[in-house]
């Protein structure tokens, strides 16, 4: 009986351990591309994840519907505002794994696993891979989902993203999302008969509501903007 209650209690011990591995957090990121720098919060709230640029005040925010079609709203944190854009498909430069993983998991069975360091919500996956030209490396949380590091080296670009830090505070995360959710929305389709926004007036004069660029990147280094379009 009492190695049947131990046995039991090693269990319970394990999921508890496991939920820790939370699927609510922020992850900040320091992104280095072809020497220029961003700091990038990358928030994961169950099936949302928001991409927040503290530099420019600005948060894209992602959810996945069906049909692999995925829904953007630019939120403006400095308004409290918040620009809602139809749900579409993307194509393969912006995709919900490569979103939601920060790069995208099925990727991994195609590179080489070269380290495994750490244990439970601290165990590191590194893999390697030479691809068109490029030297990829990636250390990847397997508990988290997520990856702590991408680097991408080739002859005309680098590219290096790396985790600084992860806040796995759910309450924090999940007021996080409410306060974003209490903004107020525009339709992208109903702009154009508010221009007398004053707010309005001003992002499209600032270039944030006509494909203007986030300054988020994907794990191969495009360029993600509100529309899907890549300079």
């Amino acid at each position: 009986m009492k190695k049947q209650l131990l046995i039991l209690a090693l269990m319970i011990s394990g999921q508890s351990l496991a939920q820790e591995c939370s699927e609510q957090f922020e992850a900040k990121y320091h992104v280095l591309q072809n020497n220029k720098e961003l700091a990038l919060n990358v928030w994961r709230n169950g099936s949302a994840v928001a991409y927040q640029n503290s530099n420019s005040s600005i948060t894209d925010h992602w959810t996945s519907s069906p049909k692999q079609r995925l829904k953007l709203v630019r939120l403006f944190d400095a308004h409290k505002r918040g620009i809602e854009y139809e749900a579409k498909q993307y194509g393969n430069k912006i995709t919900w794994e490569n979103l939601f993983h920060k790069f995208e998991p099925q990727r991994l069975a195609q590179m080489k696993l070269v380290n495994t360091a750490g244990q439970g919500c601290d165990k590191v996956e590194t893999y390697t891979q030479n691809h068109q030209g490029q030297e990829v490396e990636v250390q990847w949380l397997p508990e988290y989902q997520l990856a702590k590091v991408i680097a991408v080296k080739g002859k005309n670009q680098s590219m290096v993203w790396s985790l600084t830090e992860l806040n796995i505070d759910s309450k924090e995360v999940s007021e996080q999302f409410a306060m974003w959710d209490n903004y107020h929305l525009t339709d992208y389709v109903d702009i154009g008969d508010n221009e007398s926004d004053p707010f309005l007036a001003k992002m499209i004069n600032m270039g944030f509501v006509q494909g203007g660029a986030s300054g988020f990147y994907d794990s191969k280094g495009n360029q993600l903007s509100g529309h899907g379009h890549h300079h």
